[in-house]
């Protein structure tokens, strides 16, 4: 919290003195992603290493990435959004714990694996010509994550 007041305390600052001229970088991105990894969720030191796409039929997903910078002379504040989501439905092959949940070995699972990642940053060029920078960037990262697994209800 109080990170994200002292940026918002610089961002009044750099306001309160507005350079002759503004501009608003706007991006957008899309990415094509594969994945291919193990994950854990281990409550009290137990857990399963799940194996993303073989245990629990994760796919492959494609995310859009945006972005907006705000320039004010030689000062850019950014921002930048990128919501990521798996999900999987399988048959587990062996008994998995997930958390504080065994699930054993021929149930029907479903899964999601979901993270917001934000970004928020400051720049400051010393040197600015030609589309030549050099100077600094401050950049707070945050990512929100959540992971669910589910036995499914035989139908």
């Amino acid at each position: 919290m109080k990170k994200l007041a002292a940026f918002f305390t610089m961002l009044v600052m750099l306001l309160a003195v507005p350079p002759a001229f503004a501009l608003v970088d706007i991006e957008g991105r899309y990415w094509f992603s594969d994945i291919d990894g193990n994950i854990r969720f281990a409550d009290g030191g137990t857990g399963t290493e799940i194996d993303l796409v073989n245990d629990l039929g994760v796919g492959d997903e494609d995310f859009f990435d945006a972005r907006i910078t705000l320039e004010l002379g030689s000062h850019r504040l950014r921002y930048g959004f990128m919501p990521l989501k798996w999900e999987g439905r399988n048959t587990i092959t062996r008994n998995i714990t997930f958390g504080d949940q065994t699930y054993s070995a021929s149930t029907d699972v479903e899964s999601e694996l979901r993270i917001d990642y934000h970004r928020l940053g400051y720049q400051y060029n010393i040197i600015d010509t030609l589309d030549n920078h050099l100077g600094v960037i401050f950049e707070l990262k945050y990512f929100d994550t959540e992971a669910q697994l589910k036995a499914l209800c035989p139908a």
